[in-house]
């Protein structure tokens, strides 16, 4: 098979993210799904762990030569105190 070399950027992932976010490039009930799905996947160690139940967290997560790569929304309410 041919040699391919495939490249995804943080800023790639965050403008997907956004896309889906705004319901650009999906309908909002596909993008209602997906971020059910992305907020129930079972891969919890990486952003969802640092926020907690400080928030809500909706992730894809990638594992690519032994490196966990994540990326996420990340909904979140603010107190003042």
């Amino acid at each position: 098979p041919p040699s391919r070399s495939m490249t995804t950027t943080a800023n790639d992932l965050a403008t997907v993210l956004k896309g889906f976010y705004s319901n650009s490039i999906a309908s909002p009930d596909s993008t209602d799904q997906l971020f059910s799905l992305m907020e129930t996947q079972v891969y919890r160690e990486g952003i969802p762990a640092g926020i907690g139940s400080d928030g809500v967290v909706q992730d894809k997560v990638g594992f690519m030569d032994g490196l966990l790569h994540d990326a996420a929304i990340v909904r979140t309410v603010s107190i003042s105190l």
